[in-house]
């Protein structure tokens, strides 16, 4: 495995099976998933193993925010979703890193499911422009964040390992020590842990092991090639290809060098193989169960870890080569194990080796198939520079899209685009957040628990991909319209809308440059708000879990704060409208709701747009302060509700924060443009 190996004839087909197998291992796998939060729980879980999807219902949202939804038969979960990210990634050329963390990352987390928590943090981390293992510049809460980076180099899991497929393909033409740098690059954006990263490196090298193998793979030739594979297990080669920068963060927050621990891991990960090896030598007297129990696989504690996972898929991939069907029900259908990622990462070494068609109609009829194909395809052809299969104008566009400049999506970019979705807009966005095209939109409502409402919108992107984007919006208890019937399916009162893309939204614009301490003030409560949304996995199911929500509300409260102090200062030194001059001047002191000097009607001009008027404006600042007193004098606590508070989540708090925002940069052009009062001027105040 250390020398570079010529490409077997059928390498597009192979590589094909490499990403079709794994969506379909995701697929199969996902519901018997020990966490895939099934209806019914283990009896829904404990099937006959057969080599055909079926649909399943499945809990979803957080503690405060529960409904069901229905998944599909074929759909994929989070394993396939970044499989196709680092695809488009590895696609973009040179600049795949910056697609990956700037794009595909941040854009992400509104449309997964079922995704892990280390990877939905580090995605928001990145949707702020900071690496995970960096501290937010200027951070109002360093323990918080702290906090956040901790966990991140805790992150241990299988969730690099499940996706690193298009780096194998991409680079099967270059020397193994191009693969690894590749693995280790990518790795460290989501996990920190060397598990995490150990594991992707020897799934990554199985993967180019069975991509290139030349002839019949013998029964213990993978796991056999991996023990003896020193590339891996050279923490001075992997130190190389680590940016300094990360390996001093790892030492400041673990309070232990690289080194050590990485060879720590490296140990382990050895041990897992040699048992494995040594099952294999035992030939049709192996006992499966007992290796993967002696593997770690049916340990909750363990089983989602990324050395046990390559580990085990590499084993049941050796052990069934010839069987490849065999294979996948095996790990598809594993009692207590992590049986999607397990799958997934077995049915793509299988595929590696014989190509997708064993898979049948389950090849077929796996979500987004023919997309899936093309994103292979396309690898392929930047692998060695030859045709792809189906490569066809379709296919240029859609590679012409990849060769630009990524787009940077960050949280105010995700925030608008989830504001204009159906229902909440008519004029629904005709871009993804990551610049591909929208060729048609699906809406239905969910059906869900009390005080939820979950809008559900599909769409379908022009190169085929589809996303499944989930709003869930919290509504007073006497507004509840919750659907009856099915979950999962449309509301008798909503039905589902099926219709094409519109023409491009045109949003308003707010005026630019408002003043850079207004703007720093901003950007820290965002940063506050975000560092407690990446921490919030790390919490659940602590001994007195930390209110996150009194975050918000101490945000919430000082975003008005700031709009107000601004507004009152910059109001105190313009003169009065005539009408305002005329009023008596102890009523005459200036607040956000109104004073002498009259905001709304030229700050609804100059934000624009149709549904702007002074009365929206006025009308949505009272809520806001309202909102703002019920925290300050009441605890927010729900009228009438006795101990119980109104709930607030990260989204609504940066909505909030991001809309005062707006509007005090709109308000600053308009107080620009009013003349200041003449220094030494009387005083209107009393004395």
């Amino acid at each position: 495995m250390a020398d570079m190996t010529p490409p077997p004839a059928n390498f597009p087909q192979r590589a094909r099976g490499a990403v079709l197998c794994a969506a379909v291992g995701d697929a199969l796998g996902w519901p018997q998933e020990i966490r895939s939060s099934i209806v019914g729980g283990n009896k829904s879980r404990s099937i006959q193993p057969e080599p055909s999807f079926r649909s399943w219902d499945r809990n979803s949202g957080g503690q405060y925010a529960r409904y069901t939804e229905r998944v599909n038969a074929g759909d994929y979960s989070d394993d396939t979703q970044l499989l196709m990210s680092v695809a488009r990634a590895c696609l973009s050329g040179p600049r795949w890193l910056n697609r990956l963390t700037e794009t595909e990352l941040p854009a992400w987390p509104v449309y997964q499911r079922g995704g892990g928590r280390a990877v939905i943090s580090a995605a928001h981390t990145w949707a702020t422009g900071t690496p995970p293992w960096r501290r937010v510049a200027d951070s109002t809460s360093r323990a918080l964040a702290d906090r956040a980076i901790g966990a991140y180099f805790n992150a241990g899991a299988n969730g690099v390992a499940m996706r690193i497929a298009p780096h194998v393909i991409v680079s099967a033409d270059l020397n193994p020590g191009s693969l690894l740098a590749r693995i280790t690059t990518d790795g460290i954006t989501t996990h920190g842990h060397p598990r995490a990263l150990v594991g992707a490196l020897i799934h990554g090298l199985a993967l180019r092991h069975t991509l290139l193998r030349q002839g019949t793979l013998g029964y213990g030739d993978l796991v056999q090639a991996l023990i003896e594979d020193r590339s891996w297990q050279d923490f001075d080669r992997v130190h190389g290809m680590l940016p300094e920068v990360w390996l001093r963060a790892f030492t400041a927050s673990t309070g232990q060098s690289p080194a050590a621990i990485w060879q720590a891991t490296i140990g382990e990960a050895r041990e897992l193989l040699v048992i494995a090896h040594r099952s294999l030598g035992r030939g049709a007297l192996a006992n499966d169960d007992e290796t993967l129990a002696e593997l770690g696989c049916f340990d909750k504690t363990r089983n989602g870890a990324g050395t046990v996972t390559a580990v085990a898929s590499a084993y049941l991939a050796a052990r069934t080569a010839t069987r490849p069907l065999s294979g996948l029900l095996r790990a598809a259908f594993l009692p207590k194990a992590d049986t999607d990622t397990l799958a997934s990462m077995t049915a793509s070494l299988l595929g590696a080796l014989h190509g997708p068609e064993w898979t049948g109609s389950l090849g077929r009829d796996v979500q987004d198939a023919s997309y899936l194909a093309a994103l292979a395809d396309r690898l392929s052809t930047a692998a060695f520079d030859q045709p792809s299969p189906s490569q066809n104008t379709a296919d240029a566009a859609v590679q012409r899209d990849l060769d630009r400049s990524p787009t940077p999506v960050r949280v105010n970019d995700i925030r608008v685009f989830r504001d204009h979705l159906p229902p909440h807009s008519d004029n629904a966005p005709r871009r993804f957040l990551d610049g591909r095209l929208v060729e048609q939109y699906e809406h239905e409502r969910l059906s869900s628990h009390r005080a939820v409402r979950v809008d559900r919108t599909k769409m379908v992107l022009h190169d085929g991909q589809s996303l499944i984007i989930d709003s869930v919006t919290k509504v007073p208890a006497e507004a509840e319209d919750r659907p009856s019937g099915v979950p999962g399916t449309p509301s008798s009162s909503t039905s589902r809308v099926r219709r094409p893309a519109p023409e491009p939204l045109a949003l308003f614009t707010p005026p630019s440059d408002p003043p850079l301490p207004l703007r720093e003030s901003f950007d820290r409560l965002r940063e506050l708000v975000s560092t407690a949304t990446q921490i919030a996995p790390s919490l659940e199911g602590g001994p007195k879990p930390l209110d996150l929500e009194d975050l918000h509300r101490a945000c919430w409260v000082q975003a008005v704060a700031v709009v107000e102090s601004w507004i009152l200062g910059g109001v105190r030194t313009r003169r009065p409208t005539p009408a305002a001059a005329s009023r008596e001047p102890s009523r005459d002191r200036p607040n956000i709701r109104g004073g002498v000097f009259d905001l709304w009607p030229e700050t609804a001009r100059a934000l624009g747009g149709d549904q702007q008027s002074p009365d929206v404006l006025r009308s949505r600042m009272n809520e806001i302060v309202q909102r703002r007193n019920q925290i300050v004098h009441g605890a927010d606590r729900r009228p009438g509700g006795g101990e119980s508070r109104a709930p607030l989540t990260a989204e609504e708090t940066l909505s909030t924060i991001d809309w005062l925002e707006t509007f005090a940069a709109a308000a600053w052009r308009v107080l620009a443009d009013v003349p200041q009062e003449p220094a030494g001027a009387p005083s209107r105040q009393r004395s």
